[in-house]
């Protein structure tokens, strides 16, 4: 789908019994999350504030904390289980004006080790990180490793928008919406999967996404959650939904028989099969698949969002902006994706809500929404309101729309301080 001139069109989205339509919805709070903005109408945008002369743009302060959260329960998926989260923050400081970013590597999602990434962000210099010109500042920084870019990406981008005091959204001339959010399901037996689906049911999310490792268990899994769907929403509401995530866990006969079975229990679609190696054995499977593949493992970058276009069969690509390494990054990944006409689903990781509202500010150009990484978390540092419970939305802000706990922040072990005027 080509874009409009300033600005890209909001995504055509395909609803089971409907036709498809194109949907911008507001931003405006007073206004329902599931109403359209007026077609034609863009959000006002606001000019940055102009570089200040004789060096002013130079940053304050650069801090750099890291901290281990509790989850409120074992995350556990085929790769293994998750009792906490290691995240390291970076804050740059200009004046009165204070930008946050996130960072959590994992060497099987974006190729880093903590050590390595800690070391990274310590080792930058103040002086090559410009705050009123974040896509100069990313471009001498490209040798950074994903989870290392992402924290340095959102500190800039939170940064400058509230020094323009607008949203980070609308810095990256993208439209604001409103959607259902996944709820995640756990690996377990389906007792236990069950009653997790209950306790999504009454915090008001009708989207479910069921982690599994093994088809059989799996798909008898799925049958119980898709069994507590709600059938008496009121009419504005999309359709509830169930999806299936293997997290690369099956092989091709595995999977086939899975895609066969979940399309006897009306899933929409399964996520990454199989290995994100296994290129030739996915577009094998997506080719006669009846339920959509939503890839995200196998996406890392505008080029393999392409590459999932380039697959014969519905497939779909999921965009994470930690595992691409930014929201400049991710905004790259949604050209892709409409130059080649591939629908995306914006995902994360367990993160906390500063992540997750860099996830957000991406909803008004993607299909669906997988944005439940932080309410995995015991103690959350950046608490993030949404729109409605069971929806995921564009933050307001300004920058990010995360603001820190600041009685939370104690709890931060503070690595490193650079630049201090």
């Amino acid at each position: 789908m080509a874009a409009s001139a300033g600005g890209r069109r909001p995504r055509a989205t395909a609803v089971p019994g409907r036709a498809l339509r194109h949907e911008r919805p507001a931003c405006d709070p007073r206004r329902s999350p599931l109403r359209g903005r007026a077609p034609g109408r863009r959000a006002r945008r606001r000019r940055p504030p102009p570089r200040r002369p004789g060096g002013g743009d130079r940053l304050t302060e650069l801090t750099l904390f890291e901290a281990e959260l509790e989850l409120s329960r074992p995350f556990r998926i085929a790769r293994g289980t998750r009792e906490t989260l290691e995240v390291l923050f970076l804050r740059i400081r200009e004046g009165d004006s204070t930008g946050w970013g996130e960072a959590h590597p994992a060497p099987d999602v974006t190729g880093e080790t903590a050590l390595e990434t800690r070391e990274a962000l310590a080792s930058l210099d103040p002086d090559e990180v410009n705050a009123l010109d974040p896509a100069s500042t990313l471009a001498a920084h490209e040798d950074l490793g994903p989870a290392a870019r992402s924290a340095l990406d959102l500190a800039l981008h939170d940064l400058a928008g509230r020094q323009a005091d607008q949203p980070v959204h609308t810095l990256l001339d993208l439209p604001c919406g409103h959607m259902p959010c996944a709820g995640t399901v756990t690996v377990s037996d389906p007792d236990d999967a069950a009653e997790q689906a209950r306790e999504w049911l009454r915090s008001g999310f009708f989207h479910l996404k069921v982690k599994i490792e093994d088809p059989e268990d799996g798909l008898e899994a799925t049958r119980r959650v898709a069994e507590l769907l709600p059938t008496d929403l009121p009419d504005r509401f999309p359709e509830p939904e169930v999806w299936v995530d293997a997290n690369e866990a099956l092989d091709l006969d595995q999977a086939q028989a899975l895609l066969t079975g979940l399309d006897t229990l009306g899933a929409r679609l399964v996520e990454q099969p199989l290995p994100r190696a296994a290129t030739a054995d996915l577009a094998h499977l997506a080719q006669d698949a009846p339920v959509p593949i939503l890839l995200d493992e196998s996406v890392q970058s505008p080029e393999d969002v392409r590459a999932v276009g380039r697959i014969e069969g519905p497939t779909m690509a999921n965009i994470k902006v930690q595992k691409v390494g930014g929201l400049q990054a991710a905004s790259a990944c949604l050209d892709a994706g409409q130059a080649t006409g591939t629908p995306l689903v914006v995902g994360c990781n367990i993160e906390t809500g500063l992540g997750i509202a860099a996830g957000s500010a991406l909803t008004g150009a993607v299909d669906r929404a997988d944005l439940d990484g932080n309410r995995f978390l015991a103690n959350e540092p950046f608490p993030l309101a949404r729109p409605r419970p069971g929806f995921a939305g564009t933050p307001e802000g300004p920058g990010l729309g995360a603001y820190p706990d600041p009685g939370k922040l104690d709890a931060l072990d503070k690595i490193v301080s650079l630049g201090t005027a």
